[in-house]
């Protein structure tokens, strides 16, 4: 996924996910549900724009091959 990112959005995830990663085997591991859906919901918010764009670069021309040849 590191290649659909620039450089700033890149660093921006690795700091999420070590951050995440961190908490996760720390304070995590004995956390609430909540906090840990709170701390989900955070890394989603900072991966799910570097997800879109990866899927989006992966599978456009898979589906514009299937639209092509189902509309043939």
């Amino acid at each position: 996924m590191a290649a659909y990112l620039e450089p700033q959005a890149k660093e921006i995830v690795i700091a999420e996910m070590i951050k995440t990663i961190d908490w996760l085997y720390g304070e995590g591991e004995s956390s609430t549900y909540e906090e840990y859906t709170k701390k989900w919901n955070a890394f989603m918010l900072v991966i799910t724009p570097a997800k879109k764009r990866y899927l989006f670069y992966t599978e456009v021309e898979d589906r514009f091959k299937f639209f092509a040849d189902a509309c043939t």
